[in-house]
């Protein structure tokens, strides 16, 4: 059997995918999350549509053969920078995870359902921590926002765990509050 194509019956029932239990349907809903993901990181780096779809058929490429457990965030993050090498459409690694790292803080603060001024105020906190900043001791600076210090804290304590859990190097290290 040619080992890149595969019929449907093989990737239906013998997809790594389901030695982890996850089910056709969950699977085809993280394909289409990790599709849409490398159109807006694509969009987002400017780069041009056959890169974008050079970036899709690496990610098609790889889950066939790894399970849908790998984080698609990362995986579809590699395909976009092998993809911008391969179609002379360079990105510096640095602007890559730059971008794709704000995507993602971006898309988990705004499934969290925050207001927009919360999100503001805790990546403020967060950029002024790492910047190693100190911001006014009292709360004063949030008054024209209205935010409360409570939901602010439990902001500010989602974008750190997010921040510490991005496997790049360039990140953890500006990070030592983790």
């Amino acid at each position: 059997m040619n080992q890149w194509c595969f019929s449907r019956q093989a990737s239906e029932l013998h997809s790594p995918s389901r030695r982890y239990g996850i089910s056709l349907s969950i699977e085809s809903q993280l394909c289409s999350q990790y599709c849409s993901y490398l159109r807006q990181l694509g969009s987002k780096l400017r780069l041009p549509h056959l890169t974008i779809v050079k970036a899709t058929m690496f990610c098609h490429c790889f889950y066939p053969r790894q399970s849908t457990k790998n984080d698609c965030h990362t995986v579809s993050t590699a395909c976009i920078f092998l993809a911008s090498k391969v179609e002379d459409s360079l990105r510096f690694r640095k602007d890559v995870v730059n971008v794709a790292f704000s995507n993602e803080i971006q898309d988990h603060i705004v499934n969290q359902m925050y207001k927009p001024q919360y999100i503001a105020a805790g990546s403020v906190a967060v950029a002024a921590s790492i910047l190693k900043l100190i911001l006014p001791a009292t709360d004063k600076w949030l008054e024209g926002l209205d935010v409360s210090p409570k939901e602010l804290n439990e902001v500010i304590q989602r974008i750190q765990s997010k921040l510490c859990r991005v496997k790049t190097k360039e990140v953890i290290g500006s990070v030592s509050s983790c």
